[in-house]
């Protein structure tokens, strides 16, 4: 029943392009169009409202598997242990005690789909930022996004990086809303695992980075 769910909410949720990709990864070939956006923590923070139904909560690895177990979930518990021991952080939100999102971040680096590059002292990589597929269009994200960044500005962090694939249309226009601004178009392939490049496409406006 799991699977079934999965696979509806994937043919709800995504787009078919995304679908398409999804199902070469199954076979060896990974395909990943996508963009690094940065913000400004500072330029875009707005403060969290005064929910008393919301809880904004550090989770550690015994909420491993809670959070592997959500549907749609883009992991397993193992791996989410594994950015834990990396020392990587993950922040969910709950909802009358009901976990309906959760975000990683990365103080140290950003490290994806072949591009990597070291983070200053005030700068962070958001990743995997995740709403439960029946809480979607219920304003989670914005009130997600609120809390962790209010984190942000609690430590310090003044710029944040993202990558989302150029196929996630909601996520594209959820991060322009908050401020986001995308710096760099990469195509990341692999074909079986042996044959992997990451190429830039296109530099965009404030890339300086040589990764």
């Amino acid at each position: 029943m799991q699977y079934l769910r999965n696979l509806l909410n994937k043919l709800r949720f995504s787009a078919f392009p995304r679908l398409i990709t999804d199902g070469l990864k199954h076979v060896g070939i990974v395909i990943v169009p996508y963009h690094l956006y940065r913000r400004s923590v500072a330029d875009t923070y707005r403060a969290p409202p005064d929910d008393s139904h919301a809880d904004f909560v550090e989770l550690f690895d015994d909420d491993m598997a809670a959070i592997a177990g959500l549907p749609m979930v883009p992991g397993s518990e193992a791996f989410f242990r594994g950015l834990l021991a990396e020392g990587q952080r993950c922040f969910g939100l709950r909802l009358d005690d009901q976990l309906v999102g959760f975000c990683w971040m990365d103080p140290r680096e950003c490290h994806v789909h072949g591009a990597h590059f070291e983070l200053g002292e005030a700068e962070a990589y958001a990743h995997d930022i995740f709403t439960v597929p029946g809480y979607r269009g219920r304003a989670v994200a914005p009130l997600l996004n609120a809390y962790f960044s209010a984190l942000l500005v609690e430590l310090g962090v003044e710029t944040v990086y993202s990558v989302i694939d150029v196929f996630n249309r909601p996520s594209r226009n959820f991060a322009a809303k908050i401020g986001c601004q995308p710096v760099r178009l990469v195509l990341y392939f692999s074909v079986f695992g042996v044959l992997e490049r990451s190429v830039t496409l296109k530099r965009l406006s404030g890339d300086e980075f040589d990764a």
